[in-house]
Formats: structure tokens, C-alpha cells, sequence
């Protein structure tokens, strides 16, 4: 993988301070997409997998927002993004079956490892140019640079990171980072929704009533979605991408203040999943709550904490502190307006006889099932 923080800074830096200028552009986004997934889905329900639109309206919004408007539309490298995402996650789930020694040999006969260094190519391939192109342009003293994060981390980069190549593969990285884990945690949020087909239209009211009161879409419309902010945070406490949060590998002795003496290689970890669904959160710990965190908010004192991207003590399943995931701000953003826009145009529901997927885990990891089906199809009104 490549080394190095640039992508990390300029997530810290540029793109959470900027969310906010980026709701018009990712909403226009998430209408292209749209408009062209729902050309196959009419007023008859039709079976669809919803794991596979949400990858491909996760995808184009990183896109848009990594590398504008134009570049974005570059298929082969939205093509090559989607491909490595997949394929390094396929090969770090098989190749944790084999002895650490191992792995470096084991890699040679997994073919997800052959794809991923292919997509790794075709991501070079298409992205090198665009950066040179770039480059090229900033000697015109007319230019106006773009706005996004790929020119971020042109104008961030020094020494070795400045290198095309080595930017192209932090924004491999970033995908990875963004599209994998976004579109699970968008997965759960749908089958939790049609588990629970109750809550469908508190969260319609609640988008009318806030794009009504904005005068439709602003920058400030996603921040108001309580209800929906509630319901992602309540549905990844129930089913997060992995039980275990904090994963640490002593590197030196290290004696704890008690006298216990941890060597060199051991592995430490925070039980992130029992923590959030210990009894001593709540009552009802153990069962689905959507609006749970809209509840708190209610309370004046409370109504600016218990947020989807925020961390506590009570739920890391983002991080905590220093190390809370530097991109939780773009994802729930990004999830918050895909939820919306779908929600409002198409009715969701489970086949006959189907209900919520069991999640899949490999070691500490939970996956939503990505094969499940969905019955979907158009709304007569409230489109926005």
C-alpha cells in the first residue's frame, strides 16, 4: 500500500471544513444516477439488489467530490475505483486464512490479488494524465485551479508524494476507504428500513418539511435530517463493520499499572460492538431503536451531541479522539442524501416471505449481505 498521511491531511484540513459547499454538487450527482437507475424501475415492484446501486451512487458522489465534475466522468478510472475496492477486500479476507509467514506467497495464487494490481494500473492510467494536464494548466497565470481533492492534494503534496503515480494510488486509497465501508453501512440502513417499514414515512415528513423550510436544497438541508442522522447511527450500532475497534500490536514490553506485563506481539483491542450494546447504555440495548439519538437531541442541552459522525465513549464504531475516522463527516453526508433522494422517489420493501439478512462476518468483520433483493418501485408524488 502507499505510504504516507497526505490523504489523511487533506481530509482533516480541506474537505470537512468544506462539506457543506459540496451538498449541490452531490445531490446533481445522485440525480444523474438515479435518473438513470430508475429507467429500468417503473410503477410495478421489481426485484433489485440495493447493495449494487448504492456502490454505483456511492462511487459517482467520491468521484465527483475527489475529482470534479469533468474528471469524474472518466469510466476507466470509475471502473478501475470500484474494481480495487472490491478485489483488496476480497484478497485481505482470503489471505487472513493463511499463517502471517505465508501470505506474501499465498498472494501469488489469489486471483483478486492479480485484479487488484490490474485496477491499480488502469487507475494510473487514466488518473496520470489528468494530474499532468493539471500541472501543465498552473503555469497559466489565468487558470483557476478546480475544487476538489484531488487538486488538494496536488497543492498539499511535498517531496515523494508529489509524484503522479503516488497521488493517483491515494486516491485508489481513498475510494477504498469511502466506497467499501459507505456502501455497508448504507446496506444495513435499507434492509433495517424494510425490516422495519414504520419508519419510512416519519423520515419522508421530515425531508419535505426541512427542504420546504430551506427553500429547497442548501447547504445546510443534510445537517437538519435528524430523524435520518438518527436511524444510520442506531442501525451501525446494531450491525458495525466489525466488533472489535482500536486494533493495536505491542511493539516493546509494555507493563500495565496493575503489574501485568504484555510482550512484544501482542494483540489489543476494544470490544467496540459490546460496549455499544452493553445494558448499561441502555434498557433496550439489545433491540433496534431508530429514533433513539433523535430523542436525546430533543433535550436542549443534548441537541448538538449523539450525531451519526460523532464518537463517545459509547459508540466507536468510527474511532475515538485522535483516531476517530478522519472521513465519518463526507460519509454520513453522502449516505444522508442517497437515503433521501431514494426514499422520496421509490417505494422499498422485501420480497414476499423475506425478511432482514443475517449480517456475515469474517473474523471481527460484519458485511452486509450483498446478494440480498429488494422489491422496488416509483412514487406517484413527493419527489423533491
Amino acid at each position: 500500500m502507499c505510504e504516507g498521511n497526505l490523504h489523511t491531511r487533506i481530509l482533516q484540513t480541506k474537505l470537512t471544513p468544506n462539506l457543506a459547499a459540496f451538498t449541490i454538487p452531490m445531490k446533481d450527482e445522485v440525480d444523474r444516477t438515479i435518473s438513470t437507475v430508475g429507467e429500468a424501475i417503473g410503477d410495478d415492484w421489481k426485484e433489485v439488489r440495493i447493495y449494487e446501486i448504492l456502490v454505483e451512487l456511492i462511487n459517482r458522489i467520491a468521484n465527483r467530490v475527489f475529482l470534479g465534475e469533468i474528471d469524474s466522468r472518466n469510466e476507466e478510472w470509475s471502473k478501475a475505483a470500484i474494481g480495487y475496492a472490491e478485489n483488496v477486500t476480497l484478497t485481505v479476507m482470503i489471505l487472513r486464512l493463511f499463517p502471517l509467514a505465508l501470505r506474501p506467497f499465498a498472494s501469488w495464487f489469489v486471483p483478486s490479488a492479480w485484479r487488484l494490481k490490474s485496477d491499480l494500473r488502469h487507475a494510473k492510467r487514466a488518473l496520470v494524465p489528468i494530474i499532468n494536464r493539471r500541472r501543465e494548466a498552473e503555469k497559466d497565470a489565468g487558470y483557476v485551479k478546480p475544487n476538489d481533492f484531488l487538486q488538494w492534494m496536488m497543492d498539499g503534496a511535498v517531496g515523494d508524494e508529489c509524484r503522479p503515480e503516488t497521488l493517483a494510488h491515494r486516491q485508489l486509497i481513498l475510494i477504498l476507504a469511502s466506497v467499501h465501508t459507505t456502501t455497508m453501512t448504507g446496506a444495513h440502513a435499507f434492509y433495517d428500513l424494510c425490516a422495519k417499514p414504520e419508519y419510512f414515512e416519519p423520515l419522508r415528513e421530515e425531508i419535505q418539511q426541512v427542504v420546504k423550510e430551506e427553500g429547497g436544497w442548501a447547504k445546510t438541508t443534510l445537517t437538519k435530517f435528524r430523524k435520518m442522522d438518527s436511524f444510520f447511527k442506531e442501525s451501525q450500532r446494531m450491525s458495525p463493520a466489525s466488533l472489535l475497534g482500536f486494533h493495536r500490536i505491542v511493539q516493546t514490553p509494555l507493563t500495565l499499572s496493575d503489574g501485568t506485563l504484555l510482550p512484544t506481539g501482542t494483540h489489543l483491542c476494544v470490544a467496540s460492538e459490546a460496549i455499544s450494546k452493553d445494558l448499561n447504555f441502555a434498557p433496550n440495548a439489545l433491540e433496534f431503536d431508530g429514533f433513539r439519538y433523535f430523542r436525546k437531541r430533543e433535550e436542549a442541552e443534548e441537541a448538538n451531541k449523539h450525531q451519526f459522525a460523532m464518537t463517545d465513549k459509547d459508540h466507536v464504531h468510527f474511532g475515538h479522539g485522535k483516531y476517530a475516522c478522519p472521513g465519518r463527516f463526507f460519509a454520513s453526508n453522502e449516505l444522508k442524501m442517497i437515503t433521501a433522494l431514494l426514499i422520496m422517489e421509490f417505494d422499498f420493501k422485501y420480497p414476499e416471505g423475506k425478511t432482514r439478512p443475517a449480517n456475515l462476518n469474517a473474523d471481527e468483520f460484519l458485511y452486509s449481505d450483498p446478494t440480498t433483493t429488494l422489491l422496488m418501485k416509483r412514487r406517484s408524488s413527493d419527489k423533491i
